[in-house]
């Protein structure tokens, strides 16, 4: 989708919206669906970091980039409740330490990126 043009933003919402109705369907919760729905997200933000430093290096003034979607998302302050709710859905899963790891490497890539 993000290569289609819909910004990064807009899916990282609609994946948290997905993801919580799946959950609230599952009564109980399948712990293996709701670890592929967060390895998922953490695909997408890992693209838009990529995507980001890409899009760094061949900017362009009649194309929004990841880079400059990362910034304002940033700078707005909509990314980082995001990325803290993801936060705090891995850290009460178990045997999410390497996405954790994961997340914390995605989210310094951010900061350098947003700078």
């Amino acid at each position: 989708m993000a290569d289609a043009g819909v910004p990064y933003i807009a899916i990282l919402g609609s994946y948290e919206v997905l993801t919580e109705s799946q959950d609230q369907v599952v009564v109980g919760g399948d712990s293996r669906h709701r670890l592929r729905n967060l390895e998922a997200t953490l695909d997408l933000l890992q693209h838009w970091a990529t995507s980001a430093q890409s899009s760094g290096l061949a900017a362009s003034n009649d194309v929004e980039t990841a880079l400059s979607e990362l910034r304002r998302a940033t700078a707005s302050g909509r990314l980082r409740p995001k990325i803290e709710a993801l936060k705090g859905k891995l850290e009460a899963s178990s045997g999410t330490a390497n996405l954790l790891d994961r997340l914390s490497s995605i989210e310094e890539a951010f900061q350098y990126m947003s700078q």
